[in-house]
């Protein structure tokens, strides 16, 4: 089977792989990948059997995600097959390779010369509650057009590179779940989400300090009524100790990867919460 370009037309068996494994990722997920970046697949026969997606975010690096394979085909080499080839694809282009992994996938990641560069803990709640006690000093407003150069440097130096389509992209999707966070009329932070097939899904938080996300993420569950998701970096422990006391709990978890590289690209101290592990 050769490895074949993936487009809109092959949406919806996209998301009948990614709706087998369980992943939230909707329609909408899908054609930001393939509007962004390159999906490609296995067909075996007719039916798509395969999946992966890269995303470039400059020169400098580009995330690895999406590789699916469906249960009747699993176990006969189609992931890592899929796998090289998307980091042949960022190597042609000059980039690093990176990727959120599972449990699972990080022990075969390690031996493809990605190294761990922080862990991720998945937090849920079916039934999100908000705290009703005001952050003092903080001010937070839903993001407007004004806010967008504060939001885009801030970003960029958190993430180590420009993604401005893709955040854009966010606040169209899901404008209720965009805020902005100001200290002393000094830029604090931001959020974003989108919405995902099982769960609303926050993120990016990015924020200076880990009250301004706490602040962000209230004003986000403020708006939400159905189960909640968020990825949070380990090394953010006042964030996780505020979403288990407004009934978060743990899920699952991820563990940042870079190949070739041990450190991150931007600053993670900023990252109080990530896109998802299908954008970084």
């Amino acid at each position: 089977m050769q490895i074949i370009a993936l487009t809109d037309a092959d949406i919806a068996a996209c998301m009948a792989l990614s709706t087998e494994a369980g992943w939230n990722q909707n329609e909408a997920d899908w054609r930001r990948i393939m509007g962004s970046g390159e999906a490609h697949g296995l067909r075996d026969g007719d039916p798509l059997i395969a999946s992966s997606a890269i995303l470039p975010y400059g020169t400098a690096f580009g995330w690895i995600c999406m590789i699916l394979v469906t249960a009747s085909a699993q176990r006969r080499g189609h992931a890592m097959r899929l796998m090289k080839d998307c980091i042949d694809r960022l190597e042609q282009r000059g980039s690093v390779a990176g990727l959120d992994a599972t449990p699972a996938g990080r022990s075969v990641y390690v031996q493809l010369g990605f190294n761990d560069i922080f862990p991720i803990t998945r937090f849920y709640a079916g039934r999100p509650s908000a705290d009703d006690r005001p952050c003092a000093g903080l001010t937070i407003t839903p993001l407007s057009a004004a806010d967008w150069p504060d939001v885009l440097a801030l970003d960029a130096t958190s993430f180590g590179s420009d993604r401005v389509a893709l955040l854009k992209a966010l606040q169209a999707d899901r404008p209720n779940l965009a805020f902005v966070a100001r200290r002393g009329g000094a830029f604090a932070g931001f959020s974003l989400g989108r919405s995902g097939r099982f769960t609303t899904h926050i993120g990016p938080v990015v924020a200076d300090k880990q009250n301004a996300a706490c602040a962000l993420i209230n004003a986000a569950l403020r708006t939400i009524t159905g189960p909640v998701s968020i990825d949070v970096p380990d090394h953010q422990p006042e964030l996780v100790a505020w979403l288990e006391r407004n009934g978060c709990s743990k899920q699952r978890g991820f563990t940042r990867m870079l190949r070739g590289r041990k450190i991150a690209f931007g600053n993670p101290q900023l990252t109080m919460a990530i896109t998802g592990p299908e954008f970084g």
